[in-house]
């Protein structure tokens, strides 16, 4: 075999084999974005179902967007790891990422996080409402809000 029909056997094999993996990463492409938007599309119908529930309207206002907001941010969060995994992209270093920013994060905003927790408890279990006299802390006064971060006397 002359080199001239080495050379090119190699071209012709490196078409094919350039051919077959374009075709492959389009393929993962196109699919990758299929499931993006279907996935984003089906994320926000859940959403928008489950905040015009019968059972959570009966919740208060800011347990509500609490619960929609956090299912919000989950269901998002699946879509973009199924299409990160289609794309080919190796999830256990993504995941591992993901755990180490995430334990970071919760150790920086500890104390927040114990204080959404605490709002969490307080709007869930209702101690005490709008309108009711309370001393909280070494401050008496009358309940003027009720938020996820906070409790507003009026003293």
């Amino acid at each position: 075999m002359s080199f001239t029909q080495q050379l090119e056997t190699f071209f012709m094999n490196l078409w094919a084999s350039l051919g077959a993996t374009i075709t492959s990463a389009l393929m993962r492409l196109l699919w990758a974005a299929l499931v993006l938007f279907i996935g984003l599309k089906v994320s926000c119908w859940i959403v928008k179902k489950v905040r015009n529930s019968k059972r959570l309207q009966n919740v208060e206002l800011t347990v509500r967007m609490f619960t929609t907001t956090a299912l919000s941010i989950a269901l998002k969060v699946v879509v973009i790891i199924s299409v990160i995994t289609i794309l080919g992209v190796p999830t256990a270093t993504l995941t591992a990422g993901v755990a180490a920013a995430g334990a970071a994060i919760a150790l920086g905003l500890q104390g927040g996080l114990s204080n959404v927790a605490g709002g969490i408890t307080i709007l869930l279990v209702k101690p005490f409402k709008v309108g009711d006299f309370v001393t909280i802390g070494g401050n008496a006064g009358t309940v003027m809000e009720v938020n996820l971060f906070y409790t507003r006397l009026k003293t």
